[in-house]
């Protein structure tokens, strides 16, 4: 097959007096083309060869018996144990963790076809490996340790004895029957703890009426308490059960599905779906969602408390966190209408998050997410608080516990020192301390001193 090959090569293995006879088809061979070196064809030819003394098949032939011992593989394959490759979301996130070398009938299926197999001892060596994985994961004696045990013995007589006799016993044999040696010692160990002896006296006959009984206080109620969302609670058999003990579902609807939608609860761990939460995980960003609380664990991001009245709580419409609403900057009475998003959230569009000097506070809110407070953002909600927090100069909003204000002595109405270079310098007289009150203050607004002139 060779494309420099021509008739009267002298080339060995390509050469008429190194070819070997198929047993199968009975057509021959050059051994260059088998991929056989001159030390295999001396062992063949002298029958000392562990595999091909006894049955030497062509490339078509030996790709058409790892077929059929695949094949015949798989119909011994029960439960399907070894049908397809084992994932995590079945067998456990540990299970590449002691199985390096996983191995499966698809698997094998697919080397066939791509003719990876040279010659079908190699179908065995796969086969004990495939079932060295199975003894090594599971527990003794468990169901799947059972099959897989049951498999080996199986195939080793039905189909290796049959269709694979001149296929010697791979690399993983001897940890296999290590396996099951192991196996019978541990159970021969657990009928020795487990066995009844007859010689002892128990130790209430001894004692006799020096026992003291003793009695169990009842059970306790939970002190944790009840959940405040609606919860499903789902009975599993034990094959199922295996197989969802390795799964998260939602703590409400019980579903595992959807799983790129789930959220965590930072405080108890529970999993949630988003829209059974009505959380809204599309604009919640990495901290928000790393951080999220359930229903059950809300506390005021501010204080870490939960109030009283549950009905000051507040929640972000877009991270989902909650606030108090005695707690926030400026104060609300209750929750508002329409949209109420927290500072940490809000972009404004216009300052470009500017206007807030000392950076964005937990209190901070709006209710549109594009502007922030000193922007408008919270107009329509609290005219009667913003009345007196507006400035004099530029007619922008400000804080009242801000740094960058000072207050007039006589109207004691506000003013950002930034518009007022008499209000930088009274502030700068008073150590740069410039949120002051009228009694300690000697400063006077523009409006004040346009009257004082007048009138003078």
């Amino acid at each position: 097959e060779a494309d420099w090959y021509y008739p009267d090569t002298s080339v060995w293995g390509y050469t008429a007096g190194n070819m070997l006879g198929c047993d199968e088809c009975g057509l021959w061979v050059h051994s260059g083309c088998s991929n056989l070196t001159r030390k295999d064809y001396d062992h063949i030819s002298s029958g000392k060869h562990p595999i091909y003394s006894d049955e030497f098949l062509c490339r078509r032939c030996c790709q058409q018996r790892c077929h059929d011992l695949v094949e015949a593989l798989r119909k011994e394959d029960k439960m399907l144990l070894f049908a397809i490759p084992v994932t995590e979301d079945v067998a456990g996130p540990t299970y590449h963790d002691i199985i390096k070398k996983p191995m499966d009938l698809q698997t094998m299926s697919k080397k066939v076809k791509g003719g990876k197999y040279q010659n079908y001892a190699w179908v065995r060596e796969d086969f004990e490996l495939m079932v060295l994985n199975a003894l090594t994961f599971n527990r003794f004696y468990s169901k799947f340790w059972n099959e897989a045990d049951r498999f080996y013995h199986d195939c080793t007589e039905i189909v290796f004895k049959v269709k694979g006799k001149s296929a010697p016993p791979g690399m993983y044999k001897d940890l296999v029957l290590e396996c099951f040696r192991q196996a019978e010692k541990e159970r021969k160990n657990e009928e020795q703890r487990t066995q009844k002896d007859d010689t002892t006296e128990k130790k209430d006959l001894v004692a006799g009426s020096q026992v003291t009984k003793i009695t169990l206080p009842a059970l306790r109620p939970s002190p944790d308490q009840q959940s405040c969302v609606p919860f499903k609670e789902i009975m599993l058999k034990p094959i199922e059960g295996h197989f969802c003990s390795w799964m998260e579902s939602c703590f409400i609807c019980g579903s595992s599905g959807a799983s790129d939608t789930m959220l965590f609860c930072v405080d108890c761990g529970e999993a949630f779906h988003s829209f059974c939460v009505n959380a809204p995980i599309h604009s919640m960003g990495a901290s928000s969602v790393s951080g999220w609380r359930c229903p059950n664990c809300k506390i005021c991001e501010i204080s870490g408390e939960v109030p009283q009245d549950e009905l000051k709580m507040l929640f972000c419409e877009m991270c989902d966190r909650a606030f108090t609403t005695d707690r926030i900057e400026p104060p609300l009475s209750g929750a508002p209408q329409g949209l109420w998003i927290c500072g940490q959230c809000v972009d404004c569009t216009s300052c470009k998050n500017t206007s807030e000097k000392n950076g964005i506070s937990l209190k901070f809110w709006s209710r549109d997410p594009h502007k922030c407070y000193r922007c408008g953002g919270c107009e329509g909600l609290v005219e009667e608080y913003t009345t007196t927090m507006t400035c004099t100069v530029s007619g922008r909003l400000l804080r009242k516990d801000g740094d960058d204000i000072i207050q007039c002595k006589k109207c004691m109405k506000y003013v950002h020192i930034e518009c007022d270079s008499v209000a930088a310098a009274a502030a700068l007289k008073k150590g740069g301390n410039s949120s002051q009150s009228g009694s300690g203050s000697k400063y006077e607004c523009k409006s004040c001193r346009q009257k004082k002139c007048a009138q003078a």
